[in-house]
């Protein structure tokens, strides 16, 4: 049994290649992200070392980091690449050639962050620079940890006695440093030495420091410099693949020239595979610390369906550790339609905690009621063509369809005012299963297909038969929905 990390090698057999290295991957837990990002580095890192002591000039690697570990793809892809680089910057005359493979998605990933790794040329290095993940590494690419590095207190007294004359003057530098109550990182001269002044001293646990700071009038760091902090992670790392999403827009500016920004969650997955909730969170960080510079409104649509929870968890975040500002330039919050649910728990949430930011908040249910408020025209805002149902007309070309068992039945609907930005669906009223999505077929089931075009969407079902019987709903995400039924009916041959 092998340990995370580890690598072995054994001949390759029957398969074309001539041996394979088997490494342990990490299973991905976020609690401990560094011992996995650690781990995983160890795992590349030990197969490079393999390939060298033998002497391997053809190397193909796959992903060590795959779904099944739960390790997502881009931070994954990140540390392959940063390992790859750096032990090729000490070694690259062991290899001739090292080819990275993977399926479809893996290397559409590698190929985005591989010119900031491998750029190839000047002007590229210094394009992608920028997006490098700005962390402490070693000369292999495993990330240091400075605080967990043994340190030196100031009471510690040194019995070093050496004959040498260099070690003696480097130990009377040591002690000068430690009566200066200076601490140094052990196995460092002290010119080279990094002061832990800044650093929490790790001597009890989170009570007991609280208490001697209460004792002694001392209140640890307020929610800002918690708020700094968490600012500038946010401006160090690429959060690129959050903002093709496009749930954060701004709608417009009223005669004022105040800012009206809109939330939509309904852009934003359900499966948010590769995004976590603190990259989210750093995201609209990073976006509001500029939006909330000056007055703003803020219009959140509410979809029929309850958003992503992580979506709204991450938004509870944002208002627990923000700028006061975010209050005090906020003009209004309008909620678009929100349901009852949403009205309770929001009620809870704003009236014992953000008292400030309840008296701000406006319910609505038309554009209408938003645009009075704020002072202009239904058309002089950019809203969501989804928000607005009133000028979106679906209808079915035939309410009954009947088709013989073993032909083709063509399910129709024609709609009007309905553009990309609208989301359609074909749902099985008699099971509640939603068998298609825009282009996209859902079912398992080989003989469904779909077709939209600019101003109608058909269900094709090839190869009917008696179990299709039934009725069939198309829908149109507008708010309230727009939807349009047909019936098939199924006969005998």
């Amino acid at each position: 049994m092998y340990l995370a990390g580890e690598a072995r090698l054994t001949k390759g057999y029957e398969l074309l290649a001539s041996y394979v290295i088997h490494a342990v991957g990490p299973r991905y837990n976020p609690k401990y992200q560094s011992s996995c990002v650690d781990t995983l580095h160890l795992a590349y890192k030990n197969c490079l070392q393999i390939c060298s002591v033998e002497k391997f000039k053809t190397v193909v690697i796959p992903p060590i980091h795959n779904p099944s570990t739960g390790f997502p793809l881009l931070e994954g892809t990140h540390v392959a690449l940063r390992t790859i680089r750096r032990y090729l910057d000490k070694h690259h005359e062991d290899f001739e050639r090292l080819i990275i493979g993977g399926n479809e998605q893996e290397m559409a990933t590698y190929n985005h962050l591989m010119p900031l790794y491998f750029p190839r040329t000047t002007d590229e290095a210094s394009r992608t620079s920028p997006f490098i993940p700005i962390v402490e590494c070693d000369e292999y690419g495993g990330i240091v940890h400075l605080d967990r590095q043994i340190r030196i207190g100031g009471n510690l007294q040194s019995n070093r006695k050496e004959s040498d004359q260099n070690d003696e003057t480097e130990n009377v530098e040591v002690n000068e440093n430690i009566q200066n109550n200076e601490n140094v990182i052990l196995g460092q001269k002290p010119s080279e030495a990094i002061s832990i002044k800044f650093h929490v001293p790790m001597e009890d646990d989170i009570d007991s420091t609280r208490k001697r700071q209460v004792l002694n009038n001392k209140e640890p760091p307020n929610s800002l410099q918690g708020y700094e902090r968490l600012l500038a992670k946010a401006r160090r790392i690429n959060l690129t693949h959050i903002s093709k999403y496009d749930f954060l827009t701004n709608i417009g500016i009223d005669h004022n020239g105040i800012k009206v920004i809109g939330i939509e969650p309904c852009n934003f997955p359900i499966d948010t595979d590769g995004v976590h909730s603190e990259e989210l969170l750093l995201f609209l960080i990073k976006n509001f610390d500029v939006i909330t510079e000056k007055t703003y409104y803020i219009v959140y649509f509410h979809p029929e369906n309850e958003p992503n929870n992580m979506f709204i968890q991450v938004f509870k975040n944002l208002v627990q550790v923000c700028h006061e500002r975010y209050f005090r330039n906020l003009k209004n919050l309008f909620i678009f339609r929100p349901t009852i649910k949403m009205k309770v728990s929001y009620w809870w949430f704003a009236k014992f905690s953000y008292t400030i930011l309840k008296e701000k908040t406006i319910f609505c249910q038309t554009l209408e009621e938003v645009t009075n408020v704020i002072g202009l025209k239904y058309n002089e805002l950019d809203f969501p063509i989804y928000a607005d149902s009133s000028v979106v007309i679906i209808i079915p070309v035939l309410q009954d369809v009947t088709v013989i068992s073993g032909q083709r039945a063509l399910l129709q609907c024609m709609f009007q005012e309905i553009n990309a930005a609208h989301q359609l669906i074909w749902i099985r009223n008699d099971r509640g299963d939603v068998v298609a999505l825009n282009t996209d077929v859902l079912s398992s089931d080989k003989r469904l297909s779909v077709y939209r075009s600019e101003n109608e969407y058909q269900l094709i079902i090839n190869d009917v038969n008696i179990n299709d019987e039934g009725y069939y709903t198309c829908e149109v995400n507008t708010s309230p929905t727009k939807k349009a039924s047909i019936h098939l009916q199924v006969k005998g041959k």
